[in-house]
């Protein structure tokens, strides 16, 4: 695994990745300063952050189309939960717990 080596906020991004971090790259923080370093902490929580909200508008659309193939498809009728489970890979608790909300699995199914 490459190491890059991090001195501050300027160097989160490099020239192969300018929307984001590479992420498969073991990061070697040294500071020169304080002010680098608050800046770098910040610019990761300000990553984090919309990270967090990505998140949480994917989450939506997996319940919606999870929803939606529990409900049933036009051709095959209802997706059984196991399959929704396997192929979206969000835990088998997390998806129950969405088709529970809608009524689309029994109180205990899935438990």
């Amino acid at each position: 695994m490459e190491q890059r080596i991090i001195t501050g906020p300027d160097e989160l991004y490099s020239a192969e990745t300018p929307d984001g971090i590479n992420w498969a790259e073991e990061p070697d923080f040294r500071f020169l300063t304080e002010v680098d370093a608050l800046q770098t902490l910040q610019q990761l929580g300000d990553d984090l952050r919309a990270a967090r909200q990505q998140v949480k508008h994917l989450m939506r659309y997996i319940e919606a189309a999870a929803v939606a193939a529990r409900t049933g498809t036009i051709q095959d009728g209802p997706v059984k939960p196991q399959a929704i489970i396997g192929h979206s890979g969000v835990s088998r608790e997390t998806i129950y717990g969405m088709l529970r909300k809608h009524g689309l699995v029994d109180g205990d199914e899935g438990a």
